[in-house]
């Protein structure tokens, strides 16, 4: 008897927890995000930073979703759409997207997801993008990467880069007979 009353307060317990962490963390879409909609204007079309998934773009009232929480798309994916009305998303966060009923259903672990636009056309926006969310840093690049074969080790060893394997990778090149060149 006594175990079955233990039982009974520890599950009331954990359901109360339970309730509290679901009220505190629920806020529209999944517990711990913050979600927004942005309505999709008349002729407006829009690309997506997932770079595997070009050939679906332009974007407009099809139904498509992306969370680049749990996907990088092969490490090609950027946190930004943009359309041909000059209108933007942008995030330095992952953020999960969808496109449905004529909206952009937008949600974030950090709110930290921009939206705005600037100029009227898919040019005006893509040049403010660029300035604004990658731009130069003004320094030049060294001149071996313009003089000497490149080899990317993010291709090689996606996240498991150490020293270790990039050696083993840099010995095998040119054990290979290819050029020296810069990982």
């Amino acid at each position: 008897m006594r175990y079955r009353q233990r039982l009974i307060a520890r599950n009331s317990f954990l359901f109360l927890i339970f309730t509290f962490v679901i009220s505190v963390f629920c806020h529209e879409g999944n517990a711990g995000e913050y979600a927004s909609t942005i309505v999709i204007q008349k002729e407006e079309r829009w690309w997506a930073g997932v770079i595997s998934e070009s050939h679906r773009m332009p974007l407009h009232n099809a139904d498509y979703s992306f969370d680049s929480y749990a996907d990088t798309a092969g490490n090609q994916v950027q946190p930004l759409l943009l359309s041909n009305q000059g209108r933007y998303i942008w995030s330095e966060d992952p953020f999960r997207f969808e496109f449905t009923n004529g909206g952009i259903h937008l949600y974030s672990r950090f709110n930290s997801i921009q939206t705005g636009s600037h100029g009227s056309s898919l040019k005006d926006v893509y040049q403010y993008a660029s300035k604004t969310f990658f731009p130069p840093s003004g320094k030049i690049p060294d001149p071996l990467l313009f003089t000497k074969p490149q080899f990317n080790t993010w291709i090689e060893f996606t996240y498991n880069q150490n020293q270790k394997d990039i050696l083993d990778y840099a010995h095998k090149i040119v054990e290979n007979g290819f050029p020296p060149g810069v990982c």
